[in-house]
């Protein structure tokens, strides 16, 4: 039907044409982000999370991905069981299984940069027979971890068990979920959240957006900054590792609970502590070995993780842990 009012066609033909040079505005941008000034996306490569039944996901098996973020690029290469590290070795003399999210998975660092690959080259120079089987994934949680223990510590028999624990495990009930090959919250999320996790994959201006407002606005790493916890998401953490620790008494293995090393500490983990203790769980809390002006230093400042320094700082720690566990256990025999 044609337009009688020129005013109104004057009005359509602006409107159109604006539109149109900010759609065009918008390519050229990401085009020229892309290829002549690269700004990362924050994502995974798709495909390198699956579902599996025990543990809600994991990495796929006998990968190599790259991930490219902000302030990091670093592959993650998996073994056959789909976890970043070497094979473990089933018939070491002494056995260490690892639990815990992106901190224990060494998110941010190339393989034999993360805190345990560290420890275990040490191990392996001395001959000592340990092993180190590091069962971290990013983003998981209580939830994820008791189902990794509960498949291995009857094939891998470990020693011990150090299970990372940072504020984000507080209250968790349920697990992230594998979608069309990506890590999303839960299936069939809702469209504001499919949008910005689709510009998130996409756009490389709404991410440099990010980057620039992240580095600016550092006050969201703050404890302060976390959402309230109530005190029975804290009894819930509390009772799920303690269902970790009694399978772990069950089989004669250690089980220590530590506190991820953090440019941040919530209160809660606070009393989550006092209540681990009370149930006689052994607790480290690694959040306080790092001192506040080295946090530059040793974490990257965006996202929070660990750079190389800060896993070989952390290792340090780790190793003087499975030495001394080892030491126990040979004064028993």
């Amino acid at each position: 039907m044609p337009i009688d009012n020129p005013r109104l066609r004057k009005y359509i033909f602006y409107s159109v044409l604006l539109i149109a040079s900010v759609i065009i505005a918008i390519l050229m941008g990401e085009l020229f982000l892309a290829k002549i000034s690269p700004q990362p996306l924050y994502t995974f490569e798709k495909g390198i999370f699956i579902n599996v039944e025990d543990c809600g996901y994991t990495l796929a098996p006998n990968i190599t991905s790259l991930q490219v973020q902000p302030e990091y690029r670093y592959h993650i290469k998996t073994n056959s069981y789909g976890f970043r590290g070497r094979e473990p070795q089933f018939n070491a003399d002494f056995r260490v299984l690892v639990l815990g999210d992106s901190f224990g998975m060494g998110q941010g660092v190339e393989g034999e940069e993360t805190f345990s690959s560290v420890s275990q080259s040490y191990f392996d120079s001395q001959q000592s027979g340990v092993d180190i089987f590091n069962a971290s994934v990013s983003g998981y949680s209580i939830v994820n971890e008791l189902g990794v223990l509960t498949r291995w510590i009857g094939e891998y028999k470990p020693n011990v068990v150090a299970l990372f624990v940072n504020e984000y495990d507080l209250g968790e009930r349920k697990s992230i979920v594998v979608q069309e090959g990506y890590l999303v919250e839960e299936a069939g999320e809702e469209l504001p959240f499919k949008f910005r996790t689709w510009l998130n994959r996409h756009s490389r201006i709404y991410c440099l957006v990010k980057r620039v407002y992240y580095t600016k606005n550092k006050s969201w790493m703050t404890a302060g900054e976390h959402e309230k916890l109530e005190e029975e998401d804290i009894l819930y953490t509390a009772q799920e590792i303690g269902k970790m620790n009694q399978i772990c008494r069950d089989r004669g293995t250690s089980f220590i609970v530590i506190f991820s090393p953090s440019m941040w500490l919530h209160p809660a983990m606070k009393l989550l502590e006092q209540k681990l203790r009370n149930d006689l769980v052994y607790v480290l809390d690694w959040a306080s070995l790092i001192p506040k002006d080295r946090t530059g230093e040793l974490f990257y400042v965006l996202d929070g993780h660990l750079n190389a320094k800060g896993n070989r700082y952390v290792s340090d720690y780790f190793t003087a842990l499975v030495q001394a566990e080892m030491a126990k256990i040979h004064a028993t025999r």
